[in-house]
């Protein structure tokens, strides 16, 4: 059996790409978690989901504070605005965009 270039893309290169972009989903949809939320009054079940779970989307940085939620609903969008105090940049992280610097 000749190996051909048409062959070669579906016996060795296709499968092998199709076993790296499901590592890479894989990866990039792993959430990691940390803790655990601690409910001291029932009235934080009205807001917050029994089964929420605290999730890391960033790490990394030497000083992260103001972490400030946006419900954008004129653009039906949502994000996490943070600051690295210490490297003077303001982070915007996105669900499915994931993170970035606007500052």
């Amino acid at each position: 059996v000749l190996l051909t270039v048409d062959r070669a893309w579906f016996i060795i290169f296709l499968p092998a790409l199709l076993s790296y972009l499901y590592l890479l989903f894989s990866y990039l949809n792993h959430k990691q978690t940390i803790g655990s939320v601690e409910r001291f009054s029932s009235l934080l079940d009205d807001i917050l989901d029994q089964k929420s779970k605290v999730e890391i989307v960033a790490d990394g940085f030497e000083w992260a504070e103001g972490p400030l939620w946006i419900s954008d609903t004129a653009q039906s969008r949502e994000y996490l605005l943070f600051s690295d105090t210490k490297n003077n940049r303001i982070w915007k992280w996105e669900e499915g965009s994931g993170l970035f610097t606007i500052g």
